[in-house]
């Protein structure tokens, strides 16, 4: 099981107000099908770089987005042309293509990820994990400790509520019209 502690950090929005951040350290690369196929045809297979990505964890985020060099490093192509739009807290809207990946943390094994790439090229962060990836996640808030613990569980999670499985709908709202 993946498995990653952090502290919460609090941050002054230029606005005035002030948010607190969930940071952690994540590492990717290319997913087993991707090296595979790189393997076969005697392609060459990126190193992974920079190593580690910092990574905020945004509950109200729906996609996990990663920069724009991270997938150019790595030497992938779009899963498609269509582009993801992503509203920014400004109300911005950006967009980026999706792309499959590797991504893990901790000292665990991680997981095969779409993502989508060029949309928050602008923030401070690697990565953005989203409810996308965070639904295959646990999380331990502590606030009073300024502690947060996530990890990965290697069994994909069962929806038992909704009666939701992988390959449905990865959000609460969409998953009740799935009942």
């Amino acid at each position: 099981m993946d498995e990653c502690n952090g502290d919460i950090v609090p941050y002054d929005l230029p606005s005035g107000g002030r948010v607190y951040k969930a940071l952690i350290e994540v590492t990717i690369g290319l997913t087993s099908a991707q090296a595979d196929e790189r393997g076969a045809t005697g392609a060459q297979i990126p190193s992974l770089w920079p190593w580690p990505h910092q990574a905020l964890i945004d509950t109200g985020s729906q996609d996990t987005h990663v920069k724009k060099a991270i997938v150019e490093h790595l030497g992938l192509e779009p899963v498609t042309d269509v582009e993801v739009l992503a509203r920014r807290q400004d109300n911005r809207v950006t967009a980026g293509l999706p792309y499959h990946l590797h991504m893990s943390f901790g000292d665990g094994q991680g997981r095969d990820v779409t993502v989508v790439a060029g949309a928050t090229e602008d923030i401070p962060h690697d990565v953005i994990i989203g409810s996308d990836l965070l639904i295959y996640c646990i999380l331990s808030w502590n606030g009073p400790e300024g502690k947060f613990t996530i990890s990965m569980p290697l069994q994909p999670p069962r929806f038992r509520r909704f009666g939701v499985v992988e390959g449905m709908p990865s959000c609460w709202c969409c998953a009740r019209r799935w009942r």
